[in-house]
């Protein structure tokens, strides 16, 4: 997203659910922030079930 406030929301949600940052910085420039969520979908992806319902509990969902 072009919204810096936009990007820190969705970041600050993220870490909440997953406990974890990658590295993600939302003021970083465009390429580190691709980067750093590279590296949050290949986590995610690699989570399987246990991890994203794990997740999903968290946020009460």
């Amino acid at each position: 997203d072009d919204d810096e406030s936009v990007r820190l929301m969705a970041a600050r949600t993220l870490q909440e659910m997953t406990g974890r940052d990658f590295g993600y910085k939302a003021y970083a420039p465009e390429h580190e922030r691709r980067e750093a969520a590279r590296r949050w979908r290949n986590w995610w992806n690699t989570t399987g079930r246990y991890g994203r319902e794990a997740a999903r509990a968290k946020v009460g969902g």
